[in-house]
C-alpha cells in the first residue's frame, strides 16, 4: 500500500506497461525454494502451514486476543462495542519470487490505473453502455466529465492491490482480485499485525522470518509532501467516512500519524459535508479551514449517496 501522486506519471502509453502486468505470472514454488513471510492483507498462501495446530487451549487463545488488543488490532461490532479484529495466528507464507514481483508491480499498477482514471474519454467510451442502465455509473461519469471543466494540477491516491495465489500444473500463479482506489482499508492494521506476529512467534517458539511492513509512515509522509505542494500552511485533511464506521481504529492510526506530522484531520460523512462544506476561491472550506486533501474512505457505494446537491 502506498501514496501515489500524479506527478510521477506523464503520458502513460500501453507500450510502457510492464509485460508482467499483461502476462500471467508464474513462480517456482518448489519445496526447496528459499521462503519468506509477506505481511499484508491481500496475499493468501497456496500451501497450508503446519502452524497453528488444529486446536489451542482456551487460555492461550484468550492471551492471543488480549495481545491483539494491546497492539490496537481493533474494530467496532455492529452494536458499537470495541472488539478485536479477526486475525491469523501465523503470517502467510509465499515465495521470495512472488514477493519480488509484487513489489515490482506496485508502482506500475498504480500508474496504469491512474492513467485510465485520468482519461475520461476512454472511460466514457468503455462505460457508456453500462451507464444507460446503471444510474450510479451514469452519475460517476457525469461527475468525471464535470471535473474536466475545472481541472486540478494534483492527484493523490492511496491504493491497495488484492491478490491470491492459485496452484497450477507447474507451480503457482498470481491472480489479481481487485485494485482499490478508494477506502483502501487496513493501512494501519496491516502494520500492527506484523508487530503482533513478532511477539506471538516469540511466545509460541516460532522462528518466523518477518519482513518489516510500515505503510503508515510511507503514506503519512506522502500526505506531508502533497500538503506542501498545495501551499496552504494552515490547511487540513478531510476524511470522508461512513456514518457508524466500524473500521474506525484502522483510520485513526493514519490520523495519529498525520497529527504527529502537524496535520489536522476532520472526519465527516457525505451528508455532513453537504451541509457544512463551502467552496471559496477554489478551495474546499469546512468550519473556516481549507481542506488541502480530501481522503475518501466512503463514497464508493450507491447507498453512500443519499441525495444529489
Amino acid at each position: 500500500m502506498q501514496g501515489f501522486g500524479s506527478s510521477t506519471v506523464s503520458g502513460l502509453t500501453w507500450g510502457q506497461i510492464p509485460e508482467e502486468l499483461i502476462q500471467l505470472l508464474r513462480i517456482d514454488d518448489s519445496p526447496d525454494r528459499d521462503r519468506s513471510f509477506r505481511h499484508g492483507i491481500t496475499v493468501l498462501s497456496c500451501r497450508p502451514m503446519n502452524y497453528p495446530p488444529s486446536s489451542f487451549p482456551a487460555a492461550l487463545l484468550a492471551t492471543a486476543v488480549e495481545l491483539a488488543q494491546v497492539h490496537g488490532i481493533l474494530q467496532k461490532s455492529a452494536t458499537g462495542a470495541v472488539v478485536h479484529c479477526p486475525l491469523m495466528l501465523s503470517p502467510t507464507v509465499i515465495s521470495r519470487d512472488i514477493q519480488t514481483q509484487l513489489d515490482a508491480l506496485t508502482l506500475p499498477s498504480a500508474a496504469l490505473m491512474h492513467g485510465v482514471a485520468s482519461d475520461v474519454a476512454f472511460m466514457t467510451e468503455q462505460l457508456q453502455a453500462t451507464a444507460t442502465v446503471d444510474e450510479y455509473i451514469d452519475l460517476l461519469l457525469e461527475l468525471a466529465i464535470a471535473e474536466q471543466q475545472v481541472p486540478s494540477p494534483y492527484r493523490f491516491a492511496v491504493t491497495r492491490s488484492d491478490y491470491f495465489v492459485t496452484p497450477t500444473a507447474t507451480g503457482a500463479a498470481l491472480r489479481q482480485v481487485e485494485f482499490n482506489t478508494i477506502a483502501a482499508s487496513y493501512l494501519g492494521l496491516s502494520q500492527r499485525i506484523v508487530d503482533f506476529h513478532r511477539l506471538w512467534g516469540t511466545k509460541t517458539s516460532q522462528d518466523w522470518a518477518l519482513i518489516p511492513n510500515q505503510p503508515v509512515d510511507n503514506v503519512a509522509d506522502s500526505f506531508v509532501e502533497v500538503m506542501a505542494a498545495y501551499g496552504e500552511p494552515t490547511a487540513g485533511v478531510l476524511f470522508v467516512v461512513q456514518a457508524g464506521e466500524r473500521n474506525i481504529f484502522d483510520q485513526r492510526i493514519l490520523e495519529a500519524a498525520l497529527l504527529q506530522r502537524g496535520i489536522t484531520v476532520t472526519r465527516l460523512d457525505l451528508n455532513a459535508i453537504g451541509s457544512e462544506a463551502k467552496i471559496r476561491d477554489g478551495h474546499l472550506v469546512i468550519n473556516g479551514q481549507i481542506m488541502a486533501i480530501t481522503y475518501f474512505r466512503a463514497g464508493y457505494r450507491p447507498d453512500d449517496l443519499q441525495s444529489e446537491l
